[in-house]
């Protein structure tokens, strides 16, 4: 075999090794982790399921709160001051389904992922739905 085989050999072997993706860094870690928060946030939203008279607004707030968005439904009404209470935690909600699923989007738009997206998500996720128990007494 001749020296310039074994360079082509070395440059082949040394290039799959740094296109290899770490699993911190990989779509299947973060599809389990944000999967198991999801699942999570379901969980709590199927065990207050059951309540009587329920509406569809209160089932969009309360899927709402099962995934983490009980800061803005309190914030947002309050901060902005507006004598439409429900019109306006409705718009924020949706602001805040916007920019989660932009946060997913982002997560699992390229084969190797930007851990930026999915900590900014687990976090936002993590705040709400603690911010949830501690008002709910757990």
């Amino acid at each position: 075999m001749s020296e310039q085989d074994e360079n082509k050999i070395t440059a082949t072997f040394l290039s799959e090794k740094e296109n290899k993706i770490k699993w911190h860094h990989s779509r299947w870690f973060w599809g389990v982790v944000v999967g198991l928060f999801l699942a999570w946030g379901l969980f709590f939203y199927f065990f207050d399921l059951y309540s009587p008279n329920r509406t569809e607004y209160w089932m969009f707030i309360d899927i709402s709160i099962a995934f983490g968005a009980i800061p803005v439904i309190f914030l947002a009404p309050d901060f902005l001051n507006f004598t439409n209470s429900k019109f306006i935690t409705i718009i924020s909600l949706v602001v805040y389904y916007v920019l989660m699923i932009t946060l997913l989007y982002n997560t699992f738009n390229k084969n190797r992922v930007r851990l930026l997206f999915p900590v900014i998500f687990i976090s936002i996720f993590l705040f709400g739905t603690l911010s949830a128990f501690s008002l709910s007494g757990f």
